[in-house]
């Protein structure tokens, strides 16, 4: 189950950051070409066989040190899918009967980089709100397909730097949407990476291995301002011809969770009170400036956790801005159709502007 993905600039002494109106232009090509890839690695398409999925991964922190972890995954075309992420001492189960939604997990948030990781595995679902408006409804972060957006097309017959050769890469941008750039491989229409220039996030595919008439990737990584974060490694796909009974049923101790797929629209999460932004300690307010993007998992309960710095120009900026996100008082994301209050991972641009002396 994807969860909610939320982008938000905000201004304090800051101005969110603007982004240009799109032109009124979709290179047919293009959209083509993301067709492509989709129909090429959708393992989840409309009568695609249920499916096992499992994978070893790799979470690296400084120095290149890094933990271990499996991922597993179980799907039926009937909606149903159980999600479990393991790790020593720490476990998240996420189990979907197709109407109702629980999870299990003995932490008080999702960290950024278990959150990338099931980020990495949904790349179709990322895709396809590039040439489906309605397919990106359920996250905030804006339809690169919509009629408004521009995408355009780089055919790279030579190699350039950070491209193969062959490769072909399409850019989108929306006014509602950061610039996103993908690219395919031009002779097997396989995705081979995607780069948010925004957020600096870049998603990379290879290793490409048949799963009946669909190819997957073998390997993810998942890189952020060029250090990585992530990888993944699949170690088998295989057929649920036959799955035991009680694999998507809650498990003991999961709390239900509003099921996305009953949810309607999703009402966007909304800062309500930011209070007074703090002055870094050694820094003059003259040259108090520079901005930052953070994460942070939005409980229904509108309380910020689990920040992650993604960029900033300063280590001193970095600890004022999560020191004054953490105590945004936030009004929670919420289903159109019931109300229900959501869990959502926010990414959120602080930009700090020298204050008048």
């Amino acid at each position: 189950m994807r969860r909610i993905a939320a982008a938000l600039g905000t201004i304090v002494c800051v101005a969110a950051m603007a982004l240009p109106a799109a032109a009124n232009r979709r290179n047919p090509a293009a959209v083509a070409l993301v067709k492509k890839a989709i129909a090429a690695s959708d393992i989840e398409a409309k009568g695609a066989p249920a499916f096992r999925l499992q994978a070893t991964v790799r979470l690296f922190g400084p120095n290149q040190k890094h933990t271990d972890g499996m991922l597993v995954k179980f799907w039926t075309p009937a909606g149903q899918q159980r999600e479990e992420t393991l790790f020593k001492g720490y476990q998240l189960i996420d189990v979907s009967d197709g109407t109702h939604d629980w999870r299990k997990s003995n932490v008080a948030f999702v960290h950024y980089k278990i959150d990338e990781l099931w980020e990495a595995l949904a790349f179709t679902g990322r895709l396809r709100p590039w040439i489906d408006p309605h397919a990106g409804k359920w996250w905030s972060t804006g339809t690169l397909g919509s009629p408004s957006s521009q995408m355009t097309m780089t055919k790279f017959g030579k190699p350039e730097p950070g491209k193969q050769s062959g490769q072909q890469c399409v850019e989108a941008e929306d006014k509602r949407s950061p610039a996103t750039e993908v690219c395919f491989a031009a002779t097997t229409d396989h995705f081979l990476s995607e780069t948010d220039w925004d957020f600096g996030v870049t998603y990379e595919y290879s290793d490409y291995q048949p799963f009946g008439k669909k190819s997957f990737p073998g390997t993810m990584r998942v890189l952020n301002g060029g250090q990585e974060l992530a990888e993944i490694h699949i170690v088998r796909i295989d057929p649920l011809a036959d799955p035991a009974p009680g694999l998507f049923v809650p498990v003991k101790g999961s709390q239900e969770e509003p099921a996305i797929a009953a949810c309607g629209e999703v009402k966007q999460p909304k800062v309500v009170k930011t209070g007074k932004a703090p002055v870094p300690p050694g820094v003059s307010r003259a040259g108090w400036t520079g901005s930052g993007l953070l994460y942070m998992d939005v409980g229904a309960d509108g309380v910020p956790r689990g920040l992650w710095v993604m960029k900033s120009p300063s280590a001193t900026l970095s600890a004022a801005a999560g020191q004054w996100v953490s105590k945004w008082q936030i009004r929670p994301a919420t289903c159109s159709r019931g109300g229900a209050k959501l869990n959502v991972a926010m990414r959120v641009i602080v930009t700090f502007k020298p204050l008048a002396k």
